[in-house]
């Protein structure tokens, strides 16, 4: 556990100097996720494990895009966003027309690295903050929710956090 923690610490020094040259840029755009993929290679699945980090594909949210703007939405909520990987495909998507897009993760490194994939991008409207879905309120009402849920285990999380989860989703539904 202390070293991948030493790992995410490094990880995000490193990522908070991320800068692109100009003439680089367009490398940078090319349909990866430089940013998750550097962070999934940096830590081993099982040290990801208990906060749920496997990050989804660019092509992957390509095609939920598609879904998610069969009809028009004004906002557009990804709960779990990580570095992105739902969110940059869902902004640079063809039928977003005016939607706004939110993206929330409890982590705020994840939050980290989807700002550095929205700056790469050049990425309008969408505003991502840290938080946690399940236990935090939200104070908008998304036409659209997309999500890759955490990969976690329920009897991982501890006993206080479900009871919190649980009163949250009773309060909301």
């Amino acid at each position: 556990r202390q070293e991948a923690q030493g790992l995410r610490r490094a990880y995000e020094q490193v990522r908070g100097q991320l800068e692109v040259a100009p003439d680089r840029l367009e490398a940078c755009r090319d349909g990866l996720d430089i940013v998750g993929s550097a962070y999934e290679q940096l830590l081993t699945g099982p040290q990801r494990r208990a906060s749920g980090q496997f990050f989804t594909p660019f092509w992957a949210g390509e095609v939920m895009a598609g879904w998610l703007y069969s009809e028009p939405a004004e906002l557009l909520l990804d709960a779990g966003c990580g570095s992105g990987g739902l969110l940059i495909p869902a902004a640079r998507h063809p039928d977003r027309g005016t939607s706004r897009l939110l993206g929330i993760d409890a982590d705020p490194l994840a939050i980290s690295m989807a700002n550095a994939n929205k700056r790469l991008r050049e990425i309008k409207r969408c505003e991502l903050r840290v938080a946690n879905f399940l236990a935090d309120g939200l104070d908008e009402r998304p036409d659209r929710v997309v999500c890759n849920p955490p990969y976690s285990r329920h009897s991982a999380i501890p006993r206080y956090e479900r009871m919190m989860i649980h009163d949250e989703l009773k309060r909301v539904f």
